[in-house]
């Protein structure tokens, strides 16, 4: 999905305290590392400090072995399903510069403005800066979003430095087993603190002693007016019906929805499985599938209206569909979230690890890839499953409708930066 960092400038972030932290990181068996990477072991080099110099960017070296990381994973996911109770409600008088790299991934601008939203809202000063800035600007915090994207073929390079990682929050966005975590990895490790959007690998940083929260957004609820967005012009929005093309309203009950199932995603291996066996269902009912080419890359900027145009789809949908990338069923935030539940569609996912404030079966539906083709089928045509669509449908906009309301989220990180003054 992303281009990894084959023209990334050579620089030495691996510092004595990422050092040290990589040491106590469970997923990173360093026996193993040297067993597997014998010119490592021949020259006498630390494998820790061989990994944060030099592995984690050469794509033949395994960094974690695929059981010992599900069994790591599986070890930290056992939690409540309630989140914490919410620390001081601010004010908090500090301020914050947000940065992301303004040529990668659409979905990181997006991040970054949902952030400074939200920490605005609670009296943080905040401002949005990408790769262009100048890194010595003086903000009490600075938050630098994920660092695979940013420090990727050279566009991040003067912000570069051991003392602005020190001083710096790296906001990761990838999961775990992924090659683009692995590229985040030495600039995790190096930071001063780390909020990730996954709870299960933020708990394994969390052992290591990196200051570590868990960070999902709590999105409006509101649904983007096509009369304002450039995505009425896309042709993908041209197929859709009349009754489509107008405004959805989130309050709309599941079965007048006029699209019955919904998904948007960038191929895999898992999803091309996963929608074949549900092809035979899909085929029966009014469908809308984008599925996007895996050599197209992630959305970047001139993509920008396939983000409001997959909630405009989803806000018309009964079922969105959340299919993993691959086996390891991370919380997909976008589409279980601001994508489905934002909208008022009922989110149908694959299993998926939990999060806090958030729980299947009462918020969204979770079910196995063999049985998603027959749950779908129950869900629009069985009046019981008719009536649990709507059940969980309305539970999940009235949580998300709570938690925006709460800002539950921006204080949560705004507490945890003051914590790190």
């Amino acid at each position: 999905m992303f281009r990894l960092l084959s023209r990334h400038r050579h620089f030495n972030v691996a510092t004595p305290q990422a050092v040290a932290r990589l040491k106590r990181y469970r997923p990173f068996i360093s026996s193993r590392y040297s067993t597997e990477n014998p010119d490592v072991a021949s020259a006498g080099v630390d494998p820790h400090l061989h990994c944060l110099l030099h592995g984690y960017k050469e794509t033949g070296r395994r960094l974690f072995e695929v059981t010992e990381l599900a069994s790591c994973i599986g070890s930290v996911s056992s939690m409540p399903f309630q989140a914490a109770p919410l620390p001081k409600n601010g004010p908090f008088a500090f301020t914050v510069a947000i940065i992301y790299g303004s040529r990668g991934n659409l979905f990181m601008k997006y991040i970054a403005l949902e952030l400074s939203r939200a920490l605005k809202k609670v009296g943080v000063k905040t401002s949005l800066l990408n790769e262009r800035d100048d890194p010595h600007t003086k903000f009490d915090h600075r938050i630098i979003i994920a660092p695979h994207e940013f420090f990727y073929d050279g566009r991040g390079d003067k912000w570069l430095s051991k003392k602005i990682l020190k001083e710096s929050i790296i906001l990761s966005t990838e999961q775990l087993q992924t090659p683009w975590y692995r590229q985040s990895l030495p600039f995790l490790f190096a930071a001063k603190g780390v909020i990730d959007m996954f709870y299960h690998s933020m708990l394994l940083l969390s052992e290591c002693g990196i200051p570590t929260i868990h960070y999902v957004p709590d999105p409006d609820v509101a649904i983007p007016d096509p009369d304002n967005q450039d995505f009425s012009r896309h042709p993908l929005f041209n197929v859709l019906d009349a009754a489509c093309k107008q405004s959805p309203d989130i309050n709309r009950p599941f079965l007048e929805r006029p699209i019955d199932v919904s998904f948007f995603g960038t191929e895999s291996p898992h999803r091309d499985h996963v929608l074949a066996r549900c092809a035979p269902t899909l085929a029966k009912l009014d469908s809308f599938v984008y599925y996007r080419r895996l050599e197209r890359g992630p959305p970047v900027e001139e993509d920008g209206p396939l983000v409001p145009l997959a909630s405009h789809v989803s806000g018309h949908s009964k079922i969105s569909l959340n299919i993993h990338r691959d086996h390891f069923g991370a919380f997909e935030w976008f589409r279980i979230v601001q994508q489905g539940i934002c909208t008022g569609a009922l989110v149908l996912s694959e299993t998926s690890l939990p999060v806090p404030g958030l729980q299947a079966g009462l918020h969204y539906i979770e079910t196995d890839s063999r049985h998603m083709g027959e749950m779908i089928e129950w869900l629009i045509k069985d009046p019981d499953g008719q009536r649990e669509a709507e059940r969980v449908r309305l539970a999940g906009v009235n949580t998300l409708r709570e938690a925006h309301k709460q800002n539950a989220a921006a204080i949560r990180v705004a507490s945890f930066l003051e914590e790190l003054k």
